[in-house]
């Protein structure tokens, strides 16, 4: 240390006593200290023409400022031959040095006081200094380019690799995507100007509760103008009880000084979450670089916790608020929906048999994961749609769809590789047996193909059913659907359909009567409608549109067992409980310790993407071939097949079967403890992330689809989403994304705790 400072001295001419190492971030810094108790800070950079080139850029930079009374910035000290660096050797390593001017305080990460009020002064601190950067010109600062500058976001993409936790890699994914779509292509049109590039709150120094100045231009750069904020809002968000009013404050004083425009403000919900993705993903690559470094992921959990904040907010509502902040009109925001002019406007094109959901009804803009966007500004908590089963909007089934369409889109007459990738890895999933797939578009037309398949080698007719079993919309569908036929509507059973009774849990179980006798007797009495040998029998294992009545194992094997021996074949829906939701296992059959012969699949395989299937063993694939052709143009298209690998790796990947266990297994022991304090909730049921509440009056005698048509309205207004369905439309219905965490979990039933205590 002693050579150093004798080199300090001897270069820049002063005569300092003590020189003290402080933590950087690729550099070595030094706070120096000369005789008469004056400061400096050191730095020490590689010693490359490149950094030499960078000092004097900075410096520049620096010269053209103009402090003012409320904040400091660094001045640059010359060497004695007029350079702003020198050439210095330290520990046998040679740097490039450079002497700032020391700024007095502790960095704003340190301070408890006066927020609010530093907020404002900071923002118009930062204002004024690129306002007058607004006539700064450096070509080196100007073709520098920097992973932390914003609008170099996407090239950091190589970095998810490094982040190790699923649920936090797809959330930087997630942001990576949405700059890209709302951000990437913007940013040449966008007003640009040289700024700090790195105003947080450690280069931020507070004294006595005040900002004392702003240090550290390493970073600074020539980039699209709004970036400043984009970055400085999201360090000064980090730690803040109400973070949104604490980037608004920020925000309004810097509009004060330096007006921004209508684009830029909106542009802001996409700029402060790629700032906290970037410092997450240099954390990562961190650990590896430079593992005792601490430094470098000295923000990390708090922009993880702002991410995971982040992503429950709709981005109308941030855009807006923000907009507000500086005094423009929202924009995009229906703060009360004309529900009278929607359903006009859906009149004059649909029939009234397109219905719309809940009291209030709700006009969807966006979403992510298990959280979608209203066009009121609203965030929901989806605990209702099951389709979307790896979560809204996820970025590796998105962008798989994206990269093959731009690819190729084609049909099954021709070879491509993504169809037999698919099929091998789908099929990778089933029993050895089932080894065999049929591509189609949708449950309905698996449905109608697999019983299009049962008929043509029985050469029979009948088809056993499950009372309120639903199978698909297209006439077969529905000839095989007791929730349709049987319904509203519905003209009654066709002469070859046979229903058979669902074991009711609640309503059709007698007194005393044990698990093996209520199976049973509904065995029995179903084999006494089965008389006559069958072309299939076709069942969910969980009966959804029933009100998620789960099939008494014992009773599926009874069923299964003599269907077979008369000939049938045994097909299992599995369009709802398949791909892991059910948490124990991968499919819903497989709970029941049955083997089907046809697996019927839905849009859950393509997360809402139009790509379903039947499964079915090489015996049955091979006598379908009997001269008539199977095809349909869309169906195993390699759009579709890229998506649904997309799905199941993200299943694999993400522990989504597991989650849906560990998740399903807490929300259902929470729902039955609630059930302890309000009879109303008389029996919980279900499997993994498909649970259904039974709603019954106090006494648990009647349902009450009364109470539960108000829960599910209720929660809608308390911004959950649930439905009801059964019988009687007494069952609440729970099957979100298979994303859906104990935190949703938790306030799921605090809010329907709160709906049954008023």
């Amino acid at each position: 240390m002693n050579e150093l400072i004798k080199t300090v001295n001897e270069q820049f001419g002063f005569a300092i006593i003590e020189a003290k190492g402080e933590v950087g971030y690729e550099n070595l810094n030094f706070i120096l200290k000369d005789e008469s108790g004056n400061k400096f800070v050191l730095k020490l950079h590689p010693n490359n023409l490149e950094w030499e080139e960078e000092i004097k850029a900075q410096a520049k930079l620096l010269e053209f400022t103009k402090p003012d009374n409320t904040c400091l910035f660094p001045q640059v000290h010359k060497t004695l031959s007029n350079k702003y660096s020198c050439e210095i050797t330290f520990k046998e390593r040679k740097y490039h040095a450079r002497l700032l001017s020391f700024i007095p305080g502790s960095p704003w990460a340190n301070a408890e006081d006066n927020i609010a009020k530093m907020e404002i002064v900071v923002g118009k601190a930062v204002a004024r200094l690129d306002q007058q950067l607004l006539e700064f010109h450096s070509n080196k600062i100007k073709g520098k380019i920097n992973e932390w500058d914003l609008k170099s976001f996407l090239h950091n993409k190589p970095l998810l690799s490094l982040i190790e936790k699923p649920e936090e890699k797809k959330l930087v994914h997630y942001y990576l995507l949405k700059f890209k779509e709302n951000v990437q292509d913007k940013i040449p049109h966008l007003r640009h100007s040289y700024i700090h590039g790195d105003v947080n709150d450690y280069n931020t120094m507070v004294l006595d509760g005040e900002i004392s100045g702003i240090i550290d231009f390493g970073d600074c750069a020539y980039t699209p103008l709004i970036n400043e904020l984009g970055i400085m809002l999201a360090y000064f968000m980090m730690g803040r009880n109400q973070p949104l009013e604490s980037a608004s404050r920020i925000l309004k004083a810097y509009h004060t000084v330096l007006p921004l425009n209508e684009q830029e403000i909106k542009l802001l919900a996409y700029l402060i979450p790629a700032r906290w993705c970037t410092t997450v993903l240099h954390a990562a690559k961190g650990r590896i670089e430079d593992p005792d470094n601490a430094y470098r992921s000295v923000s990390e959990q708090d922009a993880w916790n702002l991410l995971r904040f982040w992503i429950k907010q709709n981005p109308l509502q941030i855009q807006n608020q923000f907009l507000e902040t500086c005094g423009f009109e929202t924009v995009n925001l229906i703060e009360d929906l004309d529900l009278a002019n929607e359903k006009k406007r859906r009149s004059n094109y649909f029939s009234p048999a397109l219905s719309i959901s809940y009291i209030r009804s709700i006009k969807m803009e966006s979403a992510a994961f298990q959280y979608m966007f209203t066009a009121d500004g609203n965030a929901i908590l989806d605990a209702y749609n099951n389709i979307i089963q790896v979560g809204h909007c996820h970025p590796k089934v998105v962008e798989a769809g994206q990269a093959q369409l731009a690819k190729l889109n084609t049909n099954t007459r021709y070879y491509y590789n993504a169809l037999h990738l698919y099929a091998e890895q789908l099929l990778s999933k089933f029993p050895p047996h089932i080894s065999r797939v049929f591509f189609t578009n949708s449950g309905s037309a698996s449905s109608d193909l697999a019983i299009r398949i049962a008929r043509t080698l029985t050469h029979r007719q009948k088809i056993a059913v499950m009372e309120h079993g639903y199978h698909g919309n297209t006439q077969l569908g529905i000839n095989i659907s007791h929730y349709k036929f049987a319904g509203k509507g519905g003209s009654g059973p066709a002469d070859n359909i046979l229903p058979l009774k669902m074991p009711d849990p609640v309503w059709g179980k007698e007194k005393n009567e044990t698990e093996n006798e209520f199976s049973e007797r509904y065995a029995s009495q179903g084999i006494q409608i089965l008389q006559e040998p069958l072309a299939a029998w076709i069942f969910e294992s969980i009966i959804g549109c029933g009100g998620q009545v789960p099939l008494p194992a014992p009773y599926a094997v009874a069923i299964s067992e003599h269907v077979r021996e008369q000939g049938g074949f045994i097909i299992a829906d599995e369009v709802q409980t398949g791909f892991g939701r059910t948490g124990d296992h991968f499919w819903g059959f497989e709970r029941l310790g049955i083997s089907p012969d046809m697996v019927v699949l839905g849009k859950p395989m393509g997360n809402g993407h139009p790509l379903s299937a039947v499964v079915c063993t090489e015996e049955i694939a091979e006598q379908f071939a009997n001269g008539m052709e199977y095809f349909s143009s869309f169906a195993g298209n390699p759009v579709s097949c890229e998506i649904g690998r997309a799905v199941l790796n993200v299943i694999e990947e993400e522990g989504l079967q597991q989650n849906a266990k560990i998740v399903g297994n807490y929300l259902q022991k929470e729902l039955i403890d609630l059930s302890k304090l309000h009879p109303e909730l008389a029996d919980v049921r279900g499997a993994g992330l498909f649970l259904g509440v039974e709603i019954s009056n106090k006494e648990q005698s009647i349902r009450n689809p009364k109470l539960a048509y108000k829960i599910k309205n209720e929660l809608r207004e308390e911004l959950i989403l649930v439905s009801t369905d059964g019988p009687a439309d007494s069952v609440l219905k729970i099957k979100p994304p298979l994303c859906f965490n104990k935190e949703n979990a938790d306030e799921l039933v605090e809010k329907l705790s709160g709906i049954l205590k008023s």
